[in-house]
């Protein structure tokens, strides 16, 4: 059914329903009727504060119930629902009122969950309610002026700067942000938008101060519920505060936790029953608290309106537990489904087949299959879970054998004895194997399924003649009798034996080319056969022919190409060990294939190359060199040649020199540097009067930074280059010039100077 645009699921049957619909009806009378006398003051229970969380994990407490002493329920407290449920969990859905009082109200359960259902996993009694329209005006503090309510507390609309309004206790304001009003106060939102207004409080020192009072109109015997949301706004002494109607206190202190002063709200929330009580009634919130330090809070969404609560009382009842095994394979027969049952009691079972059919006779089953079977409780009526139980009845196989005719040695497939033998059957035999080599009577068992049968064959082979033969070694060449490979060779007649080739049988044993032959011995007693192979290798002598080399100079001599037309088949080895020979000699070639051999003698002439090994000479200035002066240990008997056309070169250059011997020459080459000299060019005679200076004779002038200069006098002395630059005494002197990078002095030049003396100085007359 649809109440109030939601969707609700009718719990209870038709009947039950009308049933309800008419109780509710005869309540509302005598309730109409009721509250037209004069009642007493209504009886108060209080219940203990519960521990449930509100939506958004925020905390619920102070949950109160109270009860009007009268025989009549309010009319908005509905009987209560009895659920027997089979299982471990039940969901329980409300049935909404018909009033449009609780229209879009909030619903929720005892446990402060706020879902359209609740799900309980133990018996017990539970409740739902929902909340009417709220009488209380301007409960979410939306206006800033105390629009709506009164309050022993001042009020303060002044909101400075520097957040001291609030510094007074017994004061309290309307706002946003409660650090704006006391630089003490945590900062947070409200309760309802997180940027809208609540009401904040700096506890008074006296105790049950009003801290926010209305005047609401009250209906007579209604319940209602009285709500608020707190948060501490300071981390010490939180505030203590009380609902009352007309007075009168209501459920227990509201406490909010010191801890959560950062703006974490906190529900507090307690019922009441207005019993004869109509009209105005002051509702009041008041403060308990006297301590001067602490005691800060914020109130928002204070709620007073009428609540629809109903209890649902559950019995879970246990669902019986069926325990069954299905019993092993069994060959034919019937099977009882009932001893399926781990602990068979008088309950109720249902015995159905896998097409989902009823048993009639479930003690007399005689069809492989899987059964279903289900335990009832007769007392309350639940069903177990259906459990299924597998029976197997298997056919015992059928088992046909044919015993085979006598045959000669070899063995025997006791499989192929059996008539239509069957791929789903499995078969064993008393010989552990099919395959049976010996005469005797063989007992083969078909099985499926765990059934059995068995049946006997009588086999009968004769043993083949016993033929032992050795295959000879192979030979080089000539004939072999094919008598020779058999071991114990009979000739007394008893045995008769065939010599084949193939297919093909020989008219003698004697044969002269390799092959596999086949010889058949017969027991001509029995006619039984034996055959066994003779592999005869008569192998050819390879042909092997060669020919001498021509003479060579030095190097290594291949003797595998001395082989006139070599076989690859052939393998070839060598007198000398390896094929590659480097000394004049007679060297014999050996020819082998299939182990036949022949040889064959090659004559080798290896003139020696001769020795030349040459060492270039360092650098020199000038003159010539001889290249003969570079071999290493000449050779007298060895003939020397130059690429130069001669041993004496002048020039730098790499030179190449040959050393032959018998016609046979190797060559090295020289590397000869020769660094020309510095050529020096001096000019002269001169004459000088005084002094003269050496370095002016230079031709191209005086260079230090390339040369090196050494300067002589007349007697061959080395002078200074100072003295040089002014020598004083005429004579015939020698300048020589030495490159500094080569290290190549020039040859020494001469140079004349005649040194004049100077004329006096002029006197001074």
């Amino acid at each position: 059914m649809n109440v109030y645009g939601k969707n609700i699921r009718v719990l209870l049957s038709k009947p039950l329903k009308w049933f309800c619909v008419l109780l509710i009806l005869l309540i509302s009378a005598l309730s109409f009727a009721y509250n037209h006398k004069s009642v007493t003051a209504p009886m108060v229970k209080v219940i203990q504060p519960k521990t449930e969380l509100p939506p958004h994990n925020q905390r619920v407490s102070g949950l109160i119930k109270k009860h009007i002493a009268a025989s009549l329920l309010p009319a908005n407290t509905p009987p209560d629902i009895t659920m027997n449920v089979c299982g471990t969990s039940a969901t329980l859905t409300p049935v909404f009122p018909p009033s449009g009082t609780y229209t879009n109200s909030t619903l929720i359960w005892n446990n402060g969950s706020t879902g359209s259902t609740l799900n309980v996993t133990s018996s017990g009694t539970y409740w739902w309610q929902i909340t009417g329209t709220s009488v209380v005006a301007n409960g979410n503090f939306s206006s800033t002026s105390p629009t709506g309510f009164t309050s022993s507390y001042t009020n303060t609309t002044t909101n400075t700067p520097n957040g001291s309004e609030l510094y007074i206790e017994g004061k309290y304001a309307i706002g946003a942000n409660p650090k704006s009003y006391h630089t003490a106060f945590s900062q947070f939102g409200d309760h309802t938008t997180g940027s809208g207004n609540m009401l904040i409080v700096n506890g008074a020192s006296a105790a049950n101060v009003t801290v926010w009072t209305q005047n609401i109109n009250i209906v007579a015997n209604t319940n209602y519920v009285f709500s608020v949301w707190v948060t501490s706004a300071t981390s010490s002494n939180p505030a203590i505060l009380q609902f009352s109607i007309d007075g009168t206190p209501l459920g227990t202190a509201i406490t909010p936790s010191a801890s959560l002063a950062d703006g974490t709200w906190q529900y507090f929330t307690t019922t009441w029953n207005s019993g004869g009580n109509s009209g105005g009634l002051p509702i009041a919130l008041v403060n308990q608290n006297t301590s001067t330090s602490g005691n800060d809070f914020a109130i928002d969404d204070i709620v007073f309106a009428p609540v629809y609560r109903q209890n649902i009382i559950v019995n879970l009842n246990p669902i019986p537990v069926l325990s069954v095994t299905s019993p092993a394979a069994q060959c034919g027969g019937t099977y009882d489904l009932t001893q399926a049952i781990n602990g068979w009691d008088p309950t109720t079972y249902t015995y159905k087949d896998g097409s989902g059919s009823v048993l009639t006779r479930p003690t007399n089953i005689t069809t492989s299959g899987t059964y279903t079977i289900t335990e009832t409780n007769k007392i309350t009526g639940c069903v177990s879970a259906p459990q299924t139980v597998t029976i197997t009845i298997n056919p015992i196989p059928v088992l046909s054998v044919t015993s085979p005719p006598a045959q000669c040695g070899g063995t025997y497939d006791l499989h192929s004895a059996i008539n239509s033998p069957d791929a789903t059957v499995t078969y064993t035999y008393s010989s552990g194997a099919s395959s049976v080599s010996t005469s005797g009577a063989y007992i083969i068992t078909a099985t499926k399924n765990g059934c059995s049968t068995s049946a006997t064959v009588n086999v009968t082979i004769n043993p083949l003649p016993i033929l032992a033969v050795t295959s000879p070694t192979a030979q080089c060449g000539g004939t072999y009798d094919l008598k020779s490979a058999i071991t114990n060779y009979n000739n007394s007649g008893a045995y008769t034996y065939t010599y084949k080739n193939g297919a093909t049988t020989l008219g003698s044993s004697v044969v002269s080319a390799s092959g596999t032959y086949t010889i058949v011995e017969t027991n001509n007693s029995t006619n039984c056969q034996s055959t066994a192979p003779v592999t005869v290798t008569i192998n050819p002598i390879p042909v092997l022919t060669v020919t001498s080399p021509p003479a060579q100079c030095g190097g290594t001599f291949d003797l595998h190409s001395a082989i006139n037309g070599p076989d690859a088949t052939v393998t070839y080895s060598y007198s000398s060990g390896g094929s590659s020979v480097s000394t004049s000699g007679a060297y014999i070639i050996t020819a082998t294939k299939n182990g036949c051999s022949t040889t064959a003698t090659v004559n080798v002439t290896i003139n020696p190359i001769p020795v030349l090994t040459v060492t270039s000479p360092p650098a020199q200035c000038g003159g010539t060199f001889d290249l003969n002066s570079a071999i290493n240990g000449p050779d007298a008997t060895v003939t020397y040649s130059y690429s130069s056309g001669g041993s004496s070169v002048s020039t730098s250059g790499a030179y190449i020199i040959t050393a032959t011997k018998n016609g046979c020459s190797t060559t090295a080459t020289v590397n000869v540097t020769i660094v020309p000299l510095p050529v020096l060019a001096l000019n002269g005679p001169h004459t000088a009067c005084g002094a003269y200076d050496l370095t002016q004779t230079i031709v191209g002038g005086y260079d230090p930074t390339t040369y090196t200069y050494i300067f002589k006098d007349p007697s061959g002395n080395v002078i200074t280059l100072a003295n040089a630059q002014a020598i004083t005494q005429s004579g015939t002197y020698t300048i020589t010039e030495q490159n500094k990078s080569t290290g190549c002095t020039s040859l020494p030049q001469p140079t004349t100077v005649t040194i004049s003396p100077n004329p006096p100085k002029p006197g001074i007359l």
